[in-house]
C-alpha cells in the first residue's frame, strides 16, 4: 500500500481509488475504494496465487462511517466483511484460491469510501 499510486490495482465498478495519506493504519499510504457513480465500486489485484491453494489474507480495513468493506478472491467468494466503523479493523483469513487475484470493495450504493492497509497474502498449504 506504499505505492504513491494506485496503478498495482484495477478499478471496477467506476471505482474512484486513491492514496490516501491522512492516518493510514501503517507506513504512510492506504487504499481508498470510493463510490464513482455505480454501485459495489472495487478494486482488484493479481497476486500470483494458484487455484486450489491454500492462502491467509490479513489486513485492516476501515469505513466512512456509512459503507462497509468487503474482500472476496476473484471467484466472487466472500472472504471477509467489515462494519461501517471508522476505526482500523484487522482482519484475517485462511482460504482455497479461486482464481488468482483479490478485490477490495466498498458496499456502497451512492456517496461513500472504505479504506484498506497493510494487506498481506501468504501461501500457507494446499
Amino acid at each position: 500500500m506504499e505505492a504513491a499510486t494506485t496503478a498495482a490495482w484495477t478499478a471496477a465498478a467506476a471505482a474512484v481509488l486513491t492514496k490516501e495519506t491522512t492516518t493510514p493504519h501503517g507506513g504512510a499510504r492506504c487504499l481508498r475504494v470510493a463510490y464513482g457513480g455505480t454501485n459495489l465500486p472495487r478494486a482488484t489485484q493479481a497476486f500470483g496465487g494458484v487455484d486450489g491453494k491454500v492462502y491467509r489474507l490479513t489486513g485492516w480495513a476501515r469505513s466512512d462511517g456509512v459503507v462497509g468493506p468487503r474482500v472476496y478472491d476473484s471467484g466472487s467468494v466472500t472472504l471477509w466483511t467489515g462494519t461501517a466503523s471508522t476505526s482500523w479493523q484487522y482482519f484475517s483469513v485462511t482460504y482455497t484460491a479461486v482464481g488468482t487475484s483479490i478485490t477490495l470493495m466498498a458496499l456502497a450504493t451512492g456517496a461513500g469510501y472504505v479504506e484498506f492497509d497493510d494487506l498481506s497474502i501468504v501461501k500457507v498449504g494446499g
